[in-house]
């Protein structure tokens, strides 16, 4: 299975990236966001089943960010991570294409079964 991390923040990416790796069977990849909607980008990320966002980042407002995402890879499942803990401020996230929202400090166990779920077709949010 594959899963790709986006986001700016190199630390962040790193520690995503270490979390993830730990689990068998999972091949994880990160990039920059430039390159996650670039055209060289595209062939590789569309090989993922799953794209872990790092949104509390993004340039440009979340949401507008993840319907760009979800239109450039229809077909991978989005996971967003960022610091909200308000259903709110959640929401327009999930309308914009998100398949799951957790939130950034998060536990390695939280954001297995987040993945978990999203692989078997379910949402899934825990902020």
């Amino acid at each position: 299975m594959n899963i790709t991390i986006v986001g700016d923040q190199v630390d962040r990416l790193e520690l995503f990236s270490q979390l993830l790796d730990e689990e068998i069977g999972w091949t994880v990849s990160a990039y920059s966001i430039e390159k996650a909607v670039s055209k060289n980008g595209r062939g590789i990320i569309c090989q993922s089943q799953i794209a872990l966002i790092d949104l509390a980042y993004v340039s440009e407002s979340a949401p507008q960010f993840i319907r760009k995402f979800r239109k450039l890879y229809p077909e991978i499942a989005i996971l967003g991570i960022h610091f909200y803990r308000n259903e709110k401020l959640i929401e327009p996230l999930v309308k914009a294409g998100l398949d799951g929202y957790i939130h950034s400090n998060s536990r390695k166990s939280v954001i297995h079964e987040a993945i978990r779920q999203l692989l078997s077709g379910n949402k899934y949010t825990h902020y």
